[in-house]
C-alpha cells in the first residue's frame, strides 16, 4: 500500500490531468496553424476532444462548489465516444476514401452512446476521485456494452490501418496508417498492463486509457499529419 502525500506527483493525478490538457490544446493550436493538410481538420477536433476529456476529469477532482460532476463526466464522455470513429475517418482519409462505408457505421454508432449519455440521466450514475485516476460508475450494464462499442473499434481501427498500410503504394501513406496504428496501440498497451499491475475495477480504464491518448496526440501531430501532408 502506497500512502498518499499531498504533493506526491501521480501518474494521472489533477495536475498531471491538466498538464496534459495543456499539451493537447498547445498541439491543436499547431495542427491547426498548419498549413492546408487533409488531415488538418480532422485531427484538430481529435486534439481538442482529447483535451476536453482530460479537463473534464480535473474539474470532477477539484469539485468546484455548484459544479455537478456527473454532468461535467457526461460531457468528457461525450467527447472520448467519437475519438474511435475519427480514428476509422483518419486512417480512410489517408487512404484517399472519405465516403467508406466504415466510416457512417462507427460515426452512427458513436451517435448512440451520446444520445445514451446526454437524454438518459442515470447514465452515468457517479464520479469518484481517487487521487490518481477516476471511476466512472455507469448504469447497469451501460459500462460493458461501452467497452465492447469502444474497444470493438479500436480493434477495427488497427486492423483497417494494417489493411490499408499493406494496400498502399505510396511510402509516406504507407508510413502515415503504420504510425497511426502505432499510436493506437501507445495507449491500449500501457492501459493494459497498468490495468493488470494496478487497478482494481474496469471503471478506471477510460480514465488511464486518455491519460496515455497523449502520446497518440503526439504522434498524430508530429507523424501522422506531416506525412499525409506530403501527398497532393
Amino acid at each position: 500500500m502506497y500512502k498518499k502525500r499531498p504533493n506526491t506527483l501521480y501518474c494521472f493525478s489533477p495536475p498531471v490531468m491538466i498538464a496534459t490538457m495543456a499539451i493537447e490544446v498547445a498541439l491543436a493550436i499547431i495542427t491547426i496553424f498548419r498549413k492546408k493538410s487533409p488531415l488538418k481538420n480532422i485531427a484538430s477536433i481529435t486534439l481538442i476532444l482529447l483535451a476536453v476529456f482530460q479537463l473534464a476529469e480535473y474539474l470532477v477532482c477539484r469539485s468546484y462548489p455548484g459544479l455537478d460532476s456527473v454532468l461535467v463526466s457526461k460531457t468528457g464522455f461525450v467527447a472520448i465516444t467519437l475519438l474511435p470513429p475519427l480514428g476509422i475517418h483518419t486512417a480512410n482519409i489517408i487512404a484517399k476514401r472519405q465516403h467508406n462505408w466504415s466510416i457512417y457505421a462507427s460515426y452512427l454508432l458513436a451517435v448512440g452512446f451520446i444520445g445514451y449519455f446526454v437524454f438518459v440521466p442515470d447514465s452515468i450514475v457517479a464520479s469518484i476521485c481517487t487521487g490518481n485516476y477516476i471511476i466512472f460508475n455507469f448504469a447497469s450494464g451501460a459500462g460493458m456494452a461501452y467497452s465492447v462499442y469502444y474497444f470493438t473499434l479500436l480493434g477495427c481501427l488497427l486492423a483497417l490501418t494494417l489493411y490499408l498500410a499493406a494496400t498502399q503504394k505510396q511510402n509516406n501513406l504507407k508510413k502515415a496508417q503504420g504510425l497511426l496504428a502505432l499510436g493506437a496501440l501507445s495507449f491500449l498497451i500501457p492501459t493494459a498492463v497498468f490495468y493488470l499491475i494496478f487497478a482494481q475495477t474496469t471503471s478506471s480504464i477510460p480514465s488511464v486509457m486518455c491519460g496515455f491518448a497523449v502520446i497518440y496526440a503526439v504522434i498524430l501531430t508530429f507523424g501522422v499529419v506531416p506525412l499525409c501532408k506530403e501527398s497532393k
